[in-house]
């Protein structure tokens, strides 16, 4: 475990443990996260046992759940967070806001099937091995995604309006 989960002194108040979770705990889980998006049960289950325990020392409060405690915090579950960074990524590909090198190995709908690039084109998998890399999870999740939410124009707004989306 990162010496991070250590260092968090609890008798730092809540809005202070919530910087510290931000600055140094949460980039642990989202480096290189759309590559681990897709790993085993057995190390996301140890994955998600720190999260939840780092959420638990960030809200000290012993009277409510975990769950509970992800919403006053405003945070969102692993599965989610990832699926959340997993988007964004998707979005910044379709947008060329992504190096060229990843942008080049993903292929749109010809533009007489769709109004626009906002479609992936999902390969279809001969393994189901293939359904946990990027190219099929990541564009099937884009796909997924209401066309309002697509449509914005800046990462940004995407973002706050895809946390809304996930928060429902």
């Amino acid at each position: 475990a990162p010496s991070a989960w250590n260092a968090l002194p609890l008798s730092l108040d809540e809005p202070t443990r919530k910087i510290f979770f931000h600055a140094h705990i949460k980039p642990h889980f989202d480096y290189c996260s759309n590559i681990w998006d897709s790993c085993g049960d057995n190390i996301f289950k140890k994955l998600n046992s720190l999260h939840r325990r780092a959420i638990n020392l960030t809200h000290s409060s012993s009277c409510i759940s975990t769950e509970e405690k992800y919403l006053a915090l405003n945070i969102l579950p692993l599965k989610q967070h990832l699926l959340y960074n997993k988007a964004v990524f998707m979005f910044k590909i379709v947008t060329g806001e992504a190096p060229e090198y990843l942008t080049n190995v993903f292929q749109f709908f010809p533009r007489k099937y769709s109004n626009s690039r906002q479609t992936l084109t999902v390969i279809r998998p001969r393994i189901d091995l293939f359904k946990s890399s990027l190219l099929y999870s990541g564009a099937s999740l884009y796909n997924s995604l209401p066309n309002s939410v697509k449509s914005l124009g800046s990462v940004k707004a995407f973002k706050t309006n895809l946390l809304t989306l996930f928060k429902k």
